[in-house]
């Protein structure tokens, strides 16, 4: 839960949310402890009603819904709805257009867009009031609140606002998410066409600083975004 905030500037109370819904659903609740890949190590393994801590790789129609950003719906794929796709990788990474931006409205639409193919398309397409409504919607945000660079809060204080940063203008004082961070949060290398998913190496960027703890992302933010 902390390690939400410390990384990403979460606010706390959003984090103790999802962490104790992982937890409740696909991790070990005596012991307070989840996986965010696959199943826990067998000392961390219950049975019955306290779990089985299959991890979030496992947790499909439980944690999480169909519609990924990234990832195949479970029927699709033979119930893998964990790895990723790398057309739909690509589908969206081609998003950030000439201009090498991505933001919330680009990303609502592309939600849409997934959802009513994956209705049209998936006979046992799923959709639950806490894994799809709002954990699915609200990871498409995640993406850009959570994500992108505010390198320009730690270093704008030393240079005039006529300076341009890599990664902040006038006109963009929150910092924003481009193609190269995007690549590295998903552990994906190459270019268009020919992309390539480096399981296991998704990764924070270099030189990429998190949102600021005086403007962590917030439950009203959260409720805000998936409403809109």
């Amino acid at each position: 839960m902390a390690g939400l905030g410390a990384a990403y500037g979460l606010e706390a109370k959003i984090a103790a949310v999802l962490a104790a819904y992982a937890i409740a659903i696909d991790g070990n609740v005596l012991q307070g402890v989840w996986s965010i890949g696959g199943p826990l190590p067998p000392q961390y393994l219950l049975s019955g009603v306290v779990g089985t801590g299959q991890g979030l790789s496992y947790s499909h129609n439980n944690y999480e819904g169909d519609a990924s950003i990234g990832r195949n719906d479970a029927f699709t794929n033979n119930g893998d709805a964990h790895s990723l796709n790398v057309s739909k990788f690509e589908d969206v990474f081609l998003l950030g257009g000439t201009e090498d931006r991505y933001t919330l409205d680009k990303f609502r639409q592309r939600f849409h867009d997934v959802q009513q193919a994956s209705i049209a398309y998936n006979p046992y397409f799923f959709t639950g009031l806490f894994s799809t409504v709002v954990v699915v919607p609200a990871a498409y945000n995640f993406v850009i609140n959570l994500v992108r660079s505010w390198w320009w809060r730690y270093h704008n204080r030393v240079f005039t606002d006529a300076v341009q940063m890599s990664n902040h203008t006038i006109e963009e004082p929150s910092g924003y998410l481009n193609g190269d961070m995007f690549k590295q949060f998903f552990g994906v290398s190459g270019e268009p066409g020919s992309f390539v998913w480096n399981k296991g190496q998704e990764r924070i960027p270099d030189n990429w600083y998190k949102r600021p703890d005086d403007n962590q992302y917030a439950a009203q933010d959260v409720v805000g975004d998936v409403g809109k």
